[in-house]
């Protein structure tokens, strides 16, 4: 995978999961939260920002996954 593919990817995975965040988040009180322990769209969006990753596959990734072995954590 080439650096502009990776980039491709690592953006296409950040829109995805903000999508996915906006699609389940539900309003109380005029504001917007994600899960059930109180937490804003707007700070979650924030931390996954902050925190989160995405690791595209590498070759060998691809290759294991062939062999039907599990992809190695980071």
């Amino acid at each position: 995978m080439t650096n502009s593919e990776h980039e491709i990817a690592k953006k296409a995975y950040d829109w995805g999961f903000e999508d996915g965040l906006r699609a389940f988040a539900h309003w109380t009180d005029g504001e917007q939260y994600v899960g059930t322990c109180g937490t804003s769209l707007m700070r979650a969006l924030e931390e996954r920002k902050e925190g989160w990753s995405y690791h595209p596959p590498t070759p060998d990734d691809i290759a294991a996954w062939k062999d039907g072995k599990e992809r190695e954590p980071f």
